[in-house]
């Protein structure tokens, strides 16, 4: 696993679907395929397939280098530590919702 930077993972999943690894706090990996792309969740394949709904409240304050993400499979918000993170692939966002339109329709 090697430190990625929060802005350039966040920059990474502004435009596409990643599929990731990190450690958790308790130790455990964890895998995630995950976004951060408003073009994506706040369509309509993302709002009916994806579950996304807008976040109420403020938005939580980080420690350094972790990231809020939107996790797909469990389809909710989740925290990522970027200092743990491995990039297993990267999707391109018009890709990934041609997959779930398939998928789904």
């Amino acid at each position: 696993m090697a430190f990625i930077s929060p802005e350039t993972l966040d920059s990474m999943l502004l435009a596409n679907v990643v599929d990731l690894s990190f450690v958790k706090k308790d130790g455990s990996i964890r895998n995630m395929t995950c976004t951060k792309s408003y073009e994506l969740l706040s369509s309509f394949e993302g709002r009916s397939f994806l579950k996304y709904q807008e976040p109420k409240g403020n938005p939580r304050n980080l420690p350094p280098g972790m990231l809020t993400v939107w996790d797909i499979d469990s389809q909710g918000f989740r925290t990522v530590n970027c200092e743990t993170v491995d990039i297993l692939s990267v999707i391109p966002v018009e890709n990934f919702r041609k997959m779930l339109v398939e998928k789904f329709v």
